[in-house]
């Protein structure tokens, strides 16, 4: 990943599911050469990987393909887990107190 804008939109992506992990979704992501072997036994990703090589990345949502070939927007993410896009955006609020 050699592009800012890549760059940009993968760290907004992590953001966007780890916000839905932490409202209590199962939110997973895998990277081809880390995780080699889920995309060998996911039979949805091995047929789309055989059919289209380039479909990478895939956005699976239950099971099914949703989206190939690009990251899903926030909206995008907001409307299939149905919630709020606030929910997926902006800064979160971290409250420290000083432990004495």
């Amino acid at each position: 990943m050699t592009n800012p804008e890549e760059k940009r939109n993968s760290i907004r992506f992590a953001v966007a599911i780890a916000k839905l992990a932490a409202h209590g979704f199962d939110v997973y992501r895998y990277n081809l050469l880390s995780d080699t072997s889920y995309f060998e036994k996911n039979p949805v990703v091995n047929d789309l990987l055989s059919r289209d090589p380039g479909c990478l990345p895939i956005t699976l949502i239950n099971g099914a393909a949703a989206q190939m070939h690009r990251l899903p927007s926030n909206e995008e993410l907001a409307a299939w887990a149905e919630v709020d896009l606030g929910q997926l955006e902006g800064k979160q609020e971290i409250r420290l107190e000083n432990q004495k």
